[in-house]
């Protein structure tokens, strides 16, 4: 089975590498590229003329990395039988409390290996695709926990689905484009792609409140553009399999669980944006439901200066509460994060080629729903019935070439607790490095 995946995967990658590589100028990762007319000409004149699949993948593109870590935690919180108990993603237990992908100590780690294929669905091509394979040990937490796919190995598919346009001369769904199968989550400032985050560390938010991936139907439509096509107002709503780890369904409570999702967004002046997003729906057994109300803000202050503002509040009915009398009941939890991005010139370059940026974070577990599900057992400090903690991170990027990028990060984090080192202390400070190659 591994090596029918490792072919499958490889050879997907031969059939669009043939093309053109376009880079991009440095400071962001590089845009997809794709084949172009040239190369297709030339494809066409060795076959002795143009199929129509050599036409359809003229319009697929594809691009991805490599993205490999180390981290390291000054608590010198080695695994052990007095470590934290883990998330259900991390069964082998974690060794930095708290985190969900840069869990290891003093080692490093092969965390996402991803090719993504892409043919957009418009006006002109009514139905598109999206596929993306991935590997490391980052796909833990993107499996489904139903599925397991490949054996629990570290592979998975992060997105699969159809997508498919409705043109303009449909009435009432015109401008709608349905998407279909696995896509990744649309709540939430931070994505699953790590280079495409400012920081090399996830959110607390992100990492806890907030579905990895879905699985169902989405439909979006811009509602309204202005005269250069910028979108000012957007919509979408969709229906999926459910909630986190159970969204291809759960044996529990008759299997499928719906989960309904909508998202608004608005955006009345270039450089602004505002995206609400709220998800319903019924998580693994009967009579629970979540709520998620996600608000993600994005500012460009100045010409290199950008603000992105997110905060989270999730709501648990019939979950189980920690540390207090009731065994279930209504659990809240709640979270702000900001992150202040500054793009500036390395020392003898000729462009802003490298980035500092800043997040601050407050999360409050208040009623043990989500946090205190990986609080050391050995803290102490007796029953918790709330959690709060308070995390600043810097993160410190360098993009020396196009397809190379190179990212060192310190952070923070302080508990009204003792839930770090094993209960021995309130806070912990680790470091974080990486290196990305983009294609």
């Amino acid at each position: 089975m591994r090596r029918f995946l490792t072919a499958l995967v490889l050879g997907t990658a031969l059939s669009v590498f043939t093309g053109q590589v376009w880079a991009q100028e440095g400071g962001s990762p590089p845009s997809p590229f794709q084949l172009t007319p040239g190369a297709m000409a030339t494809m066409s004149d060795h076959h002795g003329g143009q199929s129509s699949f050599l036409k359809w993948v003229s319009g697929v593109e594809a691009s991805g990395f490599i993205n490999v870590g180390y981290a390291y935690n000054f608590q010198d919180s080695e695994r052990s039988s007095n470590s934290v108990t883990p998330p259900a993603a991390n069964p082998t237990g974690a060794e930095t409390p708290f985190r969900v992908f840069d869990t290891f100590h003093n080692e490093f780690t092969v965390h996402q290996a991803i090719l993504h294929l892409r043919k957009d669905a418009n006006e002109d091509n009514l139905v598109g695709f999206e596929l993306t394979p991935m590997l490391g040990k980052d796909t833990s937490l993107t499996q489904e926990a139903n599925i397991s796919f490949a054996g629990g190995t570290d592979v998975d598919i992060l997105a699969a689905n159809i997508q498919v346009y409705t043109p303009s001369d449909v009435p009432l769904l015109a401008g709608t484009t349905f998407t279909l199968g696995k896509f990744v989550r649309r709540a939430g400032a931070e994505v699953i792609e790590s280079p495409y985050n400012d920081n090399v560390s996830r959110s607390l938010m992100s990492s806890f409140m907030i579905p990895y991936t879905h699985t169902g139907i989405f439909a979006d439509r811009t509602i309204w553009a202005g005269d250069d096509d910028r979108e000012i107002l957007g919509a979408g709503f969709g229906v999926v399999n459910g909630w986190g780890q159970h969204n291809v369904g759960n044996a529990v409570g008759n299997g499928n669980f719906p989960t309904y999702l909508t998202s608004t967004r608005v955006s009345p002046c270039e450089g602004f944006t505002t995206t609400v997003n709220y998800l319903f729906g019924e998580t693994i057994g009967s009579d629970m439901y979540r709520n998620l109300l996600d608000v993600v803000m994005s500012f460009k202050l100045l010409e290199d200066t950008t603000l992105l503002l997110n905060a989270d509040w999730r709501g648990d009915e019939g979950a189980s509460l920690k540390g207090v009398g009731p065994t279930s009941g209504f659990a809240s939890s709640y979270a702000f994060a900001g992150v202040v991005r500054q793009d500036f010139e390395m020392i003898g370059s000729e462009s802003k080629d490298s980035y500092l940026a800043v997040r601050g974070e407050f999360y409050d577990d208040e009623h043990g729903a989500t946090l205190l599900g990986v609080v050391p057992t050995t803290s102490g400090t007796g029953a918790l019935t709330e959690l709060e903690i308070w995390s600043v991170t810097a993160t410190l990027g360098w993009q020396p070439l196009a397809s190379l990028l190179l990212r060192s990060e310190v952070r923070y984090d302080m508990a009204n607790h003792k839930v770090y080192e094993s209960g021995d202390s309130a806070n912990q400070v680790t470091l974080g490095f990486d290196a990305t190659y983009l294609f």
